[in-house]
């Protein structure tokens, strides 16, 4: 019986070992303390030419913008493709009345990759005749080193403009209306980076109409 328990044993242990060569993710066996885990979590290969976050073991310290007391939310942030040191960041912001609520956008940029960044200011809304209003920024990009915010316009109904500064963020003194066939919300843009592409550098935006007919 003895034999019989030390040959189970002997086998039991052949298995675990198995386990052990087998259960790797191409570099690390899963076997590895959670701290060696993580230890690499940061770390990314990739062939696309755009930023990708990803997970990281480094504490990031967070920069306070503006230190104001009244609400600031949605926000966005882009990196300059010509200048990472570049930051565009955009939020809604309501420094001008809570109650009635008195959206506009709100924006400041960085020139040192986000350590300091510059005082907030809005979006100028009287460059559109008619829209006192603006809210739900999106940044965009292109190569050229030019910042972009897409935001919805507000009056009786909602549309859709862009906001475009060639100074690397400091000002966005020109706008363009997108559309203004309804209620306009949520959009997002985004740029063609591709190489050899006949649309590189062309900014795409979508956004979500609402229409009392669909009811959507």
């Amino acid at each position: 019986m003895k034999k019989v328990y030390i040959q189970i044993l002997f086998a039991f242990m052949i298995i675990l070992s198995s386990i052990n060569i087998f259960a790797t993710d191409g570099y690390r066996r899963f076997t590895k303390p959670l701290d060696e885990e993580t230890e690499e979590r940061g770390k990314i290969n990739n062939s696309f030419s755009d930023y990708i976050p990803f997970y990281s073991n480094s504490v990031f310290v967070n920069y306070n913008i503006s230190r104001d007391s009244f609400p600031q939310n949605e926000t966005s942030v882009k990196i300059s493709r010509k200048n990472p040191n570049r930051v565009v960041a955009a939020w809604r912001d309501f420094r001008q009345g809570v109650n009635p609520a008195n959206r506009r956008v709100g924006y400041s940029y960085s020139t040192d990759g986000g350590i300091t960044w510059s005082v907030s200011k809005l979006l100028d809304s009287m460059l559109l005749p008619g829209f006192l209003k603006n809210s739900d920024p999106a940044v965009g990009v292109d190569t050229a080193g030019n910042f972009y915010i897409a935001v919805i316009c507000i009056s009786n109904t909602g549309a859709l403009a862009v906001y475009k500064s060639t100074d690397q963020g400091v000002t966005f003194p020109t706008a363009f209306l997108i559309a203004n066939d309804g209620s306009e919300d949520k959009e997002f843009i985004t740029t063609d980076f591709t190489d050899g592409s006949p649309y590189k550098n062309t900014l795409y935006i979508s956004w979500t109409r609402f229409s009392n007919n669909t009811g959507n």
